[in-house]
């Protein structure tokens, strides 16, 4: 972590929070059956919210946009689009953040499909920032907190 602060990196994404995280401490069989368990059925995505980590700001993930290859091309994008909703949701209702990330990869296979997907809920999102219900926020609104006493909460 200080290489990383020395390198003047201040924001840093750890592990997802929820349910997947904790099933990596019952062993490999564990942690690949409730994997697959949420990524093909609509389970809502925890809400993460931001701590210090030392020198810097960690904003664990709370739901990664998967690739489509492999068995994940049997993925419905009604799912990820219901988990996506459900994830947004539920950050607002705790006050937390909902941290979605993903890699370029994720949008080698079916990127027409996986695009359509992340414009329809940036649209949904937009709008419920137009109304006052979240707040879209940079990683710099994270560093200009210092990483101590964060108030990264999603709006009413």
């Amino acid at each position: 972590m200080d290489i990383l602060a020395q390198a003047g990196i201040r924001v840093v994404r750890s592990r997802d929070v929820g349910p997947l995280r904790s099933a990596h401490h019952g062993g490999r069989l564990s942690a690949r059956a409730a994997n697959y368990v949420d990524q093909f059925l609509p389970v809502p995505p925890q809400p993460s919210f931001p701590e210090a980590l030392g020198q810097l700001v960690d904003i664990p993930g709370s739901m990664q946009m998967l690739g489509r290859n492999g068995l994940r091309r049997f993925l419905l994008p009604q799912v990820t689009r219901a988990k996506l909703l459900l994830g947004l949701e539920r950050a607002r209702r705790a006050g937390g953040t909902f941290h979605l990330w993903f890699h370029p990869s994720n949008f080698y296979y079916r990127r027409d499909e996986q695009l359509a997907t992340l414009a329809w809920f940036l649209e949904r999102a937009a709008d419920e920032a137009s109304r006052g219900r979240i707040e879209f926020r940079t990683m710099s609104y994270y560093t200009a907190r210092d990483g101590i006493g964060i108030e990264a909460r999603a709006a009413g």
